[in-house]
């Protein structure tokens, strides 16, 4: 998986269960890791994931979205009853 700054998401398994996601420049020659998990995952879904949230982290995804505290519906359904 590669981003639009060519960053690409790659996940090894140095060991037998023990997944690793490593984020490398592309337009470098020898690939440099930008960022790397700290810890393994048991699974290359999980590993995948995780970096998938890295990436996208790095691009500034979730700060674009402001905070919703509470939901106000904007339609009003009048009183409730219980019968």
């Amino acid at each position: 998986m590669v981003d639009a700054n060519g960053i690409a998401l790659v996940v090894n398994e140095p060991a037998p269960g023990r997944f690793y996601w490593v984020l490398q420049k592309q337009d470098i020659d020898d690939g440099s890791a930008v960022d790397t998990a700290s810890a393994p995952l048991p699974s290359y879904g999980l590993a995948m994931m995780a970096g998938m949230f890295a990436l996208q982290r790095r691009r500034g995804f979730f700060s674009r979205r402001p905070a919703r505290e509470s939901y106000e519906s904007r339609t009003d359904f009048g009183p409730t009853t219980i019968q």
